[in-house]
């Protein structure tokens, strides 16, 4: 159970680039959830899924007997685009409705800032990547999500907002 849900059904030992995988997954998860359930709901199911994780990730460490970031656990991946894409979910609250480029245009934006802060690593991220736990496969990957919904959130109040 911790192997399929951690490599998200096994797409995680896809050889090649299987973090983009994993996050390409987490925005079409992500545009099938936002249509049935609200913005708060959402963010809820991300912090239960977080949780889940959490332990499959430590529960599938000992088993594979492996102690730094498989590559193949691709469920961080899907967390931290799921934080990235989160002011999206607000935009309505500031009478704001995105036509299907504009979302098209945000959410490409979106991939493109947590791939960056997800394979670059700058502080504090580098210093969570070092850490060998299961809480740091997860965390890195929240806290480059976090960076990466910071810019778009700049990113949309200067654009459209403003």
């Amino acid at each position: 159970m911790a192997k399929i849900l951690i490599t998200i059904l096994g797409l995680g030992f896809i050889p090649l680039a299987p973090g983009t995988i994993g996050s390409i997954v987490g925005i079409l998860f992500w545009l099938i959830l936002i249509e049935f359930i609200t913005p708060q709901m959402m963010c809820m199911f991300l912090v239960l899924v977080f949780f889940i994780s959490w332990f499959f990730t430590e529960e599938y460490m000992k088993q594979e007997n492996t102690s730094h970031d498989p590559s193949e656990v691709i469920i961080d991946e899907l967390i931290g685009q799921w934080i990235s894409l989160t002011p999206l979910l607000y935009l309505n609250y500031l009478n704001y409705t995105l036509n299907n480029k504009e979302l098209i245009k945000l959410i490409f934006i979106s991939f493109l800032l947590f791939r960056f802060f997800d394979i670059i690593k700058p502080w504090p991220i580098n210093l969570i990547d070092r850490q060998v736990n299961s809480l740091s496969i997860l965390m890195d990957d929240v806290v480059a999500g976090l960076f990466a919904s910071m810019c778009l959130f700049i990113y949309i109040s200067w654009n459209y907002l403003i």
